[in-house]
């Protein structure tokens, strides 16, 4: 790749992010409209309401001719306002994210251990009938044939009918 393309694809980059950028600064600019002054100079200083991609424009001709000491600090906030406004736009709301990223990785660390294990004197799933254990396990068609015990024609089937029942559902098609 010539450096051409290579400047070309980075400009292309930059542009599409300055206008990223541009419309989430009119969206913040906007909860401020009818606001007084103050509060809407805040929103451009602290408040991210200056784009972060491009450089300030402070009007010099607003105290007069400009001297080399007041040149020097225009120069100097025409940068730091978008460096300001990147604070409270993109770099706050990642803070957040990667700190709620950490409590959640500290709450999952919290589980495991003899807390989680089965305690003494506990049944195990192995002591329940087969009938409790499918519906524990979650076999669709054990589920089916445990319901039907002890209903209506049901109520008198063996365990050897329950379990062909239970072979003739788990062989239909829906739960192969």
């Amino acid at each position: 790749m010539d450096r051409r393309k290579a400047g070309d694809m980075l400009d292309s980059i930059i542009n599409k992010l300055r206008e990223f950028d541009d419309g989430y600064t009119s969206r913040i600019n906007r909860m401020y409209e009818g606001s007084n002054p103050a509060v809407q100079a805040a929103a451009v200083i602290a408040g991210g309401g200056h784009p972060s991609l491009r450089r300030g424009e402070i009007d010099q001709d607003v105290y007069g001719p400009e001297r080399r000491i007041t040149q020097g600090a225009r120069n100097a906030l025409e940068y730091v306002l978008p460096v300001a406004s990147t604070v409270p736009k993109y770099v706050i709301p990642a803070a957040g994210v990667a700190l709620a990223g950490r409590g959640v990785m500290d709450i999952a660390a919290g589980f495991g251990g003899p807390a989680d294990q089965q305690e003494s004197g506990q049944i195990t799933i192995n002591d329940l009938s087969p009938a409790a254990q499918s519906l524990i396990k979650g076999n669709p068609g054990e589920q089916i044939v445990a319901g039907m015990r002890g209903y209506g024609a049901y109520a008198n089937l063996s365990q050897s009918e329950l379990e062909q029942m239970l072979e003739a559902v788990n062989n239909t098609a829906f739960y192969q």
